[in-house]
């Protein structure tokens, strides 16, 4: 989607909603998604057919260019973008704006590249989710470069590998044009030569969270080559290293390939920013290393209150955003499940339906010497000789067995299995409490056909009142079960991060990270948010071109959430001109002799 500027259909694009991940077609759709891609993607991995070309050229920004009158370059980063269109067009917005403005802060110059830093579509990525979700919110705030040039890096999350890459090497792969931004990389990986005596590093970890042989010797061998006084960023799908925080020391444990590039890099390595979760949070050493999580693009809200910490004490958190007491109180809003996801309600319904199903069909009957009374006819009163018919319809018969079973495994599989000791046995309550909930729908349901409107039992106007009744009440109780297991989850054991926040779908909290480099190699970071987006636009025309802009503009307006600032060396900014593909040459005032890499 690269027209013209002055052709760009900008009224007619498609603004979707955020994606709705407990939808029932959604849940089976994307199931599929990560089961085919567990499967097959490990064993048909892109980045091996990259093998057989090529070595990558390293990609050089130290033309002056890319430089403003001061000498300085810019750059911008956002990750996990590409859901609902408010989210998403908001940030691609504020980014592509000449000079970002916030309340609390100078404005701001745009950056000359863009780095996007993974899951850059959602929920899986295929062409035509690409083309709304991604590249139309960038297309259109794209028209306010006004012809300046712009380039864009880019590196795939977990979502952008259910098809094997294909549609991500297609949009960033081949030299073409994303959102009017130039594409330069011919791998899904990249190094990067800034000025000032940095480097950019983006690497791509698949779905197994790692490099492959060939991508380690690539950027081995440019690590090689780097001098005492060379700088190194690394951009990352996702934050590794809360998973190292939570290993088990005691467990034997060789290092990835990503961790040995890492020690490689050493001391070099300053800063390392990474998407996957979807909020902004720093933590930062006494020697001013940095790791920035930067997960606000465009999809919906990570928690912040339940993120592991350093437990050696080098890194210590700085600042998140949203903050963690907004974060721990956004969590109630699962009390709310059914509003924010009404169609997940058929799941639990189904369920309850079934499992009533078969108890109607055994209650009121003998097997051999033991009778089941028939529950419709049971009150409040006699709750013991209900639980009693209850418990046996289910288990005297093969299929009510089977379908309890099948209702119990769901739930437990459903829990979060990064404890097996909070699967099995939160699990269990939560399964439990779905089996305890059906039976009390279900003598409900038969009660008030039976006893309230005197039907008469197993009759096909019983079994349509109390199945109506059953499927409406499952409905209800089994999204609020779900709501409240989320909730407790999350606050009590620190599990279902992602569940107990995709299921709210928030839009807000969004931002991006504004890096700027000075001629003598001080880099300076700040992350720009945005606690609330807008949900009207207007189309405006600036400068010929039709822009979509915020109903209500002095509305949206971002603030400096947090600065980082690494000072700079004796480096100077080399401003000799590098043809594209041409390795280029590092040089500083502390080493005069060039290095080529």
């Amino acid at each position: 989607m690269n027209p013209d500027r002055t052709d760009l259909p900008v009224e007619t694009m498609p603004r979707l909603c955020m994606v709705g991940w407990y939808d029932p077609a959604q849940l089976f759709r994307t199931g599929i998604q990560v089961v085919v891609s567990t499967l097959f993607g490990r064993h048909s991995d892109a980045r091996r057919l990259d093998t057989l070309s090529s070595k990558p050229p390293i990609i050089d920004y130290r033309h002056e260019k890319y430089l403003d009158d001061a000498g300085c370059f810019g750059f911008d980063y956002v990750a996990d973008t590409g859901d609902g269109w408010n989210s998403t067009y908001a940030v691609a917005y504020a980014v592509s704006q000449q000079h970002c403005a916030p309340s609390n802060h100078p404005p701001l110059p745009r950056g000359t590249l863009l780095v996007m830093g993974g899951d850059l579509v959602y929920p899986y990525p295929t062409r035509q989710l690409y083309e709304n979700r991604l590249v139309a919110p960038y297309s259109v705030a794209g028209q306010l470069h006004n012809d300046e040039p712009v380039e864009v890096l880019a590196i795939p999350g977990n979502h952008d590998w259910y098809d094997s890459l294909v549609n991500f090497r297609r949009l960033f792969c081949c030299q073409r044009m994303m959102g009017f931004r130039q594409t330069r990389q011919t791998r899904s990986y990249f190094a990067a030569s800034l000025p000032a005596n940095w480097w950019l590093f983006g690497v791509d970890v698949q779905l197994d969270g790692d490099l492959d042989e060939s991508q380690f010797k690539f950027f081995s061998d440019v690590v090689s080559e780097l001098g005492h006084d060379q700088r190194v960023i690394l951009c990352m799908p996702e934050p590794v290293w809360h998973e190292r925080w939570q290993r088990d020391e005691s467990a034997f444990h060789c290092g990835t390939l990503l961790e040995h590039l890492e020690k490689d890099i050493g001391d070099k390595l300053k800063v390392c920013i990474a998407g996957d979760l979807h909020h902004y949070q720093r933590y930062s050493t006494a020697d001013n290393q940095h790791r920035i999580t930067c997960g606000t693009g465009g999809a919906f809200l990570h928690p912040t209150h339940q993120i592991p910490s350093d437990p050696t004490g080098e890194f210590n958190h700085q600042r998140s955003f949203p903050d963690q007491e907004k974060s721990r109180r956004l969590s109630f809003l699962n009390l709310g499940f059914l509003g924010r996801n009404p169609l997940f309600g058929i799941v639990p319904a189904i369920a309850y339906l079934l499992a009533g199903w078969q108890n109607g069909f055994a209650v009121g009957q003998c097997f051999g010497q033991r009778c089941i009374k028939e529950v419709g006819s049971l009150g409040l009163s006699q709750w013991t000789e209900a639980v009693y018919a209850g418990v046996n319809s289910a288990l005297l018969t093969p299929a009510g067995f089977a379908i309890y079973v099948l209702i119990f495994w769901g739930f437990v599989f459903f829990a979060d299995r990064r404890s097996k000791k909070f699967c099995y046995c939160f699990g269990t309550v939560h399964a439990a409490a779905h089996i305890a909930a059906g039976f009390m729908v279900f003598w409900f349901a038969a009660y008030a056909a039976i006893t309230w409107a005197g039907l008469a039992p197993k009759s096909v106007t019983q079994y349509l009142l109390s199945g109506a009744i059953m499927f409406i009440l499952g409905w209800i109780v089994g999204s609020l079960l779900l709501g409240v297991y989320l909730l407790a989850s999350l606050n009590l054991f620190g599990m279902h991060r992602n569940d107990a926040f995709s299921s709210l779908r928030i839009e807000d909290w969004k931002g991006f990270l504004r890096c700027k480099i000075d001629a003598d190699g001080r880099l300076r970071i700040r992350f720009i948010g945005f606690e609330k987006v807008p949900r009207k636009w207007e189309t405006a025309v600036i400068d010929g071109r039709k822009i979509l802009r915020p109903a209500r503009e002095e509305d949206f307006v971002g603030e400096v959430i947090d600065e980082i600032d690494i000072p700079g060396g004796t480096a100077r900014i080399s401003a000799k001109t590098s043809p594209r593909g041409a390795k280029p040459r590092l040089t500083t005032s502390a080493a005069p002799e060039s290095v080529e890499v």
